[in-house]
């Protein structure tokens, strides 16, 4: 009963749990994460300081920068959204797999005291 309880309760916490979006991984205790999801914005192409360039295209410079600027701090909050998804999941994950292992451990206990008790009693 205690060993179909348990997988009831990893098959649900595994259907609850939400999804990781990015990538990561652990390797000699050092933790790597990549996003899947946000866009790196790639930046206006450099252009060399000239004093005789028109009005009109230093003007056109600045409206790309400020784009830049703007999809920059886009990236940077879906970056943010995205890496604090992943932690709070796999928190939600280690906790889970945790209690299972400790549910587990706790049914193995109580069975090797089964037959304890049983002589007890008699």
């Amino acid at each position: 009963m205690r060993l179909y309880f348990t997988q009831v309760l990893l098959i649900t916490a595994m259907c609850t749990t939400p999804a990781i979006a990015g990538n990561a991984s652990l390797t000699n205790g050092q933790g790597t994460w990549q996003s899947t999801q946000c866009v790196s914005p790639t930046p206006p192409s450099p252009e060399a300081h000239d004093p005789e360039t028109p009005a009109n295209d230093v003007n056109l410079r600045v409206t790309q920068h400020n784009q830049y600027v703007q999809a920059a701090n886009d990236y940077m909050k879906c970056i943010s959204t995205e890496a604090q998804h992943d932690a709070d999941t796999m928190s939600q994950a280690i906790v889970s797999a945790a209690q299972a292992v400790m549910h587990d451990t706790q049914a193995l206990v109580d069975a090797s005291a089964a037959p304890l008790q049983q002589s007890v009693a008699k």
